[in-house]
């Protein structure tokens, strides 16, 4: 019995080191930096990287020649991670609902070839190879921005279901319908006060604006089901925005603020956010386009947002009530395998690899490293911590200051054992500035 015991605690013990390992170790050769300067978009692609909305064409007819005249394909699509594995039975609803439209199923081989195959050459795909494929939704996030971008339809999550036929979902006029989510919009969730999507900073761009408006019923987009014409430049613009996000990640200078206590959150404002964030900065720059000075009631505000949204060619509903829709018509989050669990667990790393860091970038400014709660001071390049939060906070400093920085990074700066004084002019805030939050 006992050498029973002993032998599955050895075979448990390799299928844990297994999975640590692949969430965690890279054996590959060196990522190069230089390949977040490609090109972000596939070179044929160069005669129709709309930036407005009104360039978009309509599509006459569909993949088997049927009269369509939308904007937005019958095409559907699904990411799944084995194709021999069987669909899950609420497919068979989605297809009888939906007779005319193709169902397109990719898994995990088939998304990377795709990705090789079409986006090889351009910082995309550099960020996608750069994303940790044991965090099984990471690389997928990409793919179905990237699929949608090239040939639009709808994306969905194979354990969703919409309800309501598609072709009475999506009208005539309709290029991009962004899905509500429940809970509310927070613009200081996600990014670093310099960063161009965060709260302060649309403020100070859209001072008569931002502050007063509440587009989408002020509320974040679901990934989960998305519909989108091709070429919509909403999401041209959140592909770009994702590669400088990966990108500032990789040199440990990430824009995404104090994550170290929420592992999914570095990875939802990384590829699932910028999609809600984006939508506000583009409504802005259309209304401040179309209206110039904001003069008027709030009922004036409220027309000028719809126009707003006309023009740029988003619509966003509440799919649960409006189209039946349900995001987890298959709950499969108690699996053992399911992302979060795994990124938690095994405190996965976001990417596969980060680059080397140039330590003086991080002169001026506050750090901490992933799962830890003491807070560093880079000054005179080597890291000084604080006796206690009412320092930290009386030197003029906040916690939306401060960076998660791989483990690897925070290690290079030097220790100092001083710490940070109330009574040393130096430490406070504006003797500080941060190079990298720009």
């Amino acid at each position: 019995m006992l050498r029973i015991l002993i032998i599955l605690l050895l075979l448990a013990t390799a299928v844990f080191t297994s999975a640590r390992r692949e969430l965690v170790e890279d054996e590959g050769p060196p990522f190069d930096k230089a390949r977040f300067r490609l090109p972000v978009f596939p070179e044929h692609f160069a005669g129709s990287l709309h930036d407005s909305a009104s360039d978009l064409e309509i599509i006459k007819e569909d993949h088997k020649g049927r009269s369509l005249n939308k904007y937005v394909p019958r095409e559907l699509w699904f990411a799944i991670r084995n194709r021999n594995d069987s669909h899950p039975d609420h497919h068979k609803g989605i297809r009888d609902r939906n007779p005319l439209w193709r169902m397109n199923y990719f898994d995990n081989d088939a998304k990377d070839e795709y990705m090789l195959k079409v986006w090889g050459n351009t910082s995309v795909y550099a960020v996608y190879d750069i994303l940790n494929p044991g965090i099984s939704c990471s690389r997928p996030e990409i793919w179905r921005l990237a699929t949608l971008y090239h040939h639009g339809g709808i994306y969905m999550d194979d354990d969703s279901t919409i309800g309501k036929p598609f072709d009475e979902i999506i009208q005539e006029d309709d290029k991009y319908i962004a899905g509500q989510e429940r809970y509310p919009f927070d613009g200081d969730k996600c990014y670093i006060d310099s960063f161009r999507l965060s709260r302060p900073s649309l403020d100070s761009r859209f001072p008569k604006t931002n502050p007063v408006i509440k587009p989408f019923n002020n509320r974040f987009f679901m990934n989960w089901a998305i519909v989108s014409a091709p070429r919509h430049p909403l999401i041209k613009r959140v592909l770009e925005t994702i590669v400088k996000i990966i990108e500032a990640e990789f040199k440990g200078k990430p824009f995404i603020k104090l994550v170290g206590q929420d592992r999914g959150k570095r990875l939802m404002c990384s590829t699932t956010f910028p999609l809600s964030y984006i939508s506000r900065e583009i409504l802005l720059e259309t209304m401040e386009k179309d209206s110039g000075e904001i003069e008027g009631d709030s009922k004036d505000m409220a027309k000028r947002v719809q126009a707003g949204l006309k023009t740029a060619g988003i619509r966003s509903a509440q799919f649960e009530d409006l189209y039946a829709a349900d995001m987890k018509a298959w709950y499969n989050d108690y699996l053992p395998d399911h992302w979060t669990r795994q990124m938690n667990k095994f405190k996965a790393p976001y990417l596969r690899q980060y680059g080397e860091p140039d330590l003086g970038d991080f002169e001026g400014c506050l750090v901490q490293g992933p799962g830890q709660l003491e807070i560093f001071l880079v000054r005179n390049g080597s890291r000084h911590g604080f006796p206690n939060f009412g320092t930290f906070a009386e030197l003029g400093y906040d916690v939306d200051m401060v960076q998660d920085v791989p483990h690897k990074i925070l290690w290079q700066i030097p220790y100092n054992k001083q710490l940070a004084s109330k009574t040393d002019p130096s430490y406070r805030q504006r003797n500080n500035k941060c190079a990298t939050q720009q």
